[in-house]
């Protein structure tokens, strides 16, 4: 994936699709070209998409900020906020995605440096780090004493 680009962004574009898709489950693999979204929808079929990592992903981008303010927050539970959850982990902790399904949880492996590296993250753990986010990006809330007050408290 190209280096300016977060994986925290891209999935959440990612995820939007595929609450747009009605996906039932998810895989993603990720090559040095390619990130390749597979989902089930609810006819019981596969759909797939390939997305180039660096013209496709940053298509995906702009269509997803565009979108942004829309008036429809995603709740903790649509594929948009589980999988802006995952990528804000995987940028944390440096990790290249290699694999992200939809098993136990999701089950991602990815690279860390020369190490591949695997981890389950609960679906009950990503909305919990997602409501932890949530709450840190949290204006803090305005005094409500009159503004005459607060200035003469300085």
């Amino acid at each position: 994936m190209a280096e300016h680009i977060s994986y925290g962004n891209v999935l959440r574009a990612v995820g939007r699709l595929l609450d747009t898709e009605g996906a039932l489950r998810v895989k993603l693999e990720e090559d040095p070209t390619y990130l390749t979204v597979s989902w089930l929808k609810d006819n019981g079929r596969w759909e797939h998409y390939a997305y180039r990592t660096d013209a496709g992903l940053e298509a995906l981008l702009q269509l997803a900020r565009s979108e942004r303010g829309d008036g429809t927050a995603p709740g903790a539970q649509s594929w948009e906020e589980r999988l802006r959850t995952l990528g804000q982990e995987l940028d944390a902790e440096g990790i290249r995605l290699i694999e992200a399904t939809v098993g136990r949880g999701l089950e991602v492996s990815g690279k860390l440096g020369d190490r591949t590296v695997r981890h389950v993250y609960s679906i009950d753990e990503l909305e919990k780090r997602s409501m932890d986010r949530r709450a840190e990006r949290r204006p803090s809330r305005p005094s409500r004493d009159p503004w005459w007050k607060r200035l003469l408290a300085k």
